[in-house]
């Protein structure tokens, strides 16, 4: 996942996405905008970049962390074809109601996973 300034937003004119109602993931969200505008991204093997855990980090708070792995998976699935984040799925063979079927019964599966 990406972090962003939103000074470099601002400077190239892009949109940084926030959504008042669930302010939490924002760099998760924007990475996924962007994403979705076709930016590249690339893997890379090593950290880039030293990130500062303190007790206000959004990893220590739990109910604040499902909130936001919930809000995610929510975005992913309404602005997402199932075919991106379920890829191994031959989504073509299958009949509109089994398709509908299978991508709830597969994000369930993944909420129930994270869960665990």
């Amino acid at each position: 996942v990406g972090m962003f300034k939103a000074s470099y937003y601002q400077q190239k004119g892009f949109t940084w996405l926030v959504d008042p109602q669930k302010p939490l993931a924002g760099d998760v969200l924007n990475c996924l905008a962007n994403t979705k505008r076709g930016w590249k991204r690339r893997y890379l093997k090593k950290p880039v970049l030293c990130y500062r855990r303190h007790q206000k980090n959004i990893s220590y708070q739990l109910h604040k962390r499902i909130q936001s792995l919930v809000y995610v998976m929510d975005y992913i699935v309404k602005e997402f074809d199932e075919s991106v984040y379920f890829p191994h799925i031959k989504w073509k063979e299958l009949e509109e109601n089994q398709r509908q079927s299978l991508k709830y019964f597969s994000i369930g599966k993944t909420f129930w996973r994270m869960a665990r």
